[in-house]
């Protein structure tokens, strides 16, 4: 809903992502003092930050990050009734097509969840449906606990998984001339439009096998997930490849991603859970609304392992560095960012702007917001290749 509000309105949000979804936390939190918080949580830890290239940092990005702060509520805790909090934040990257242009080689959206016009088409104008794209894979995030692309690869190797999971049919012709250019040529030296990739390369499973192999099969190996029924699957992957399209014209608008089936009966599950209904929805297998296995959009990460980010520089712009982890080094014991504050999310994680969202609260406010990457475990390249080993590779 907040997607459509923001569409309606006439407005690009230009960079959905878990990092920029937010939950509202129990307004106990705000009763504590930043000593409190600090006795409870420890002193704030900071990262130094670096480029994998060695260079000296751009003046934009700051030498130090603080580490996020893990409140305690574990994903499987997390109900639907949990989420009629949720907030969508971090509008720097927003635009109003009818009166801005936002060229696709202006686009900041981290590349696994960046259209594929803004890297085909980097000189063409973005709009609506490049939120339709990231937001098809926000969901799949939730739906199967890590990425549907890898966060860590090249805007070639991206493309090439794009077309791996989706299927050469719908890929533009104009695309392809550009894709399967030879090494020596460059159609758009400045603008480094995606080139196919030499050598041999992963092949990732088409959109169907890809539900079966990243999210069923990794749900089943966790109980308090569960699986989706095959009415359900069914109805999600339908949703999936209406968002999912590369020509942007052909996608769905947020209206008809809001009036499809799987939504319309997830809107259902809220309201019984709202309710504290026990009956069962239609399309959840068995589980009971109100609880928090009755809907498997809200589960558990299961990954508390500790890992330091890694920072990852695209020599082009250093608004396109992205913070890849799993969890944050130091969790569950990461402190508060700043004394005085409440919560910080750094919503870039270790990106080009390091942008950071602060909620100010004072005897006013209810609550604070937490990101929803905190709660589901973020796709690594290490994580993914344990449901793959069953594809080949190939020489592309």
């Amino acid at each position: 809903m907040a997607v459509a509000i923001v569409h309606s309105c006439g407005f690009v949000h230009g960079d959905i992502h878990l990092g920029n979804i937010l939950v509202n936390l129990p307004s106990t939190f705000n009763k504590l003092s930043a000593d409190q918080l600090r006795e409870r949580f420890g002193e704030p830890e900071m990262i130094a930050i670096s480029r994998v290239d060695r260079n000296p940092l751009p003046p934009n990005v700051p030498s130090h990050a603080v580490a996020s702060l893990y409140l305690g509520k574990k994903a499987q805790e997390f109900t639907l009734t949990d989420a009629q909090g949720l907030i969508l934040s971090d509008f720097g990257e927003a635009f109003a097509p009818a009166t801005e242009q936002r060229l696709g080689k202006h686009c900041n959206t981290p590349l696994a969840r960046r259209a594929p016009e803004a890297l085909f088409e980097p000189n063409a104008p973005l709009s609506f449906p490049s939120d339709i794209w990231s937001l098809a894979i926000a969901i799949w995030d939730i739906l199967g606990m890590k990425s549907i692309f890898s966060e860590s690869e090249t805007r070639d190797e991206i493309a090439a998984q794009q077309i791996d999971v989706l299927g050469p049919e719908g890929f533009p012709a104009t695309w392809r001339k550009i894709w399967e250019r030879l090494s020596t040529e460059e159609t758009n030296p400045d603008q480094g439009t995606p080139r196919q990739p030499t050598g041999h390369r992963e092949v990732w499973p088409p959109l169907e096998d890809a539900f079966t192999e990243f999210v069923q099969k990794y749900r089943r190996r966790r109980e308090a997930a569960g699986t989706f029924s095959e009415e359900e699957t069914r109805a999600i992957l339908d949703m999936m490849r209406g968002m999912l399209k590369f020509r942007p014209e052909e996608r769905l608008t947020i209206d008809e991603v809001l009036g499809s089936e799987w939504s319309v009966q997830l809107e259902q599950l809220r309201g019984f859970a709202a309710a504290g209904a026990g009956a069962k929805g239609n399309l959840v297998d068995g589980e009971k609304a109100g609880k928090a296995r009755e809907w498997a959009l809200f589960t558990p990460a299961l990954n508390p392992r500790r890992r330091r980010p890694e920072v990852l520089t695209d020599v082009r712009g250093a608004r396109q560095q992205r913070q890849q982890s799993s969890m944050p080094r130091g969790w569950p014991h990461n402190p508060p960012a700043q004394p005085g504050r409440r919560s910080q999310v750094l919503s870039k994680g270790l990106a080009g702007r390091s942008r950071r969202m602060w909620e100010e609260v004072d005897g006013s406010s209810s609550s604070m917001p937490l990101p929803m990457s905190r709660f589901f475990r973020r796709a690594s390249r290490s994580g993914r290749r344990r449901g793959t080993n069953r594809f080949k590779t190939a020489k592309s």
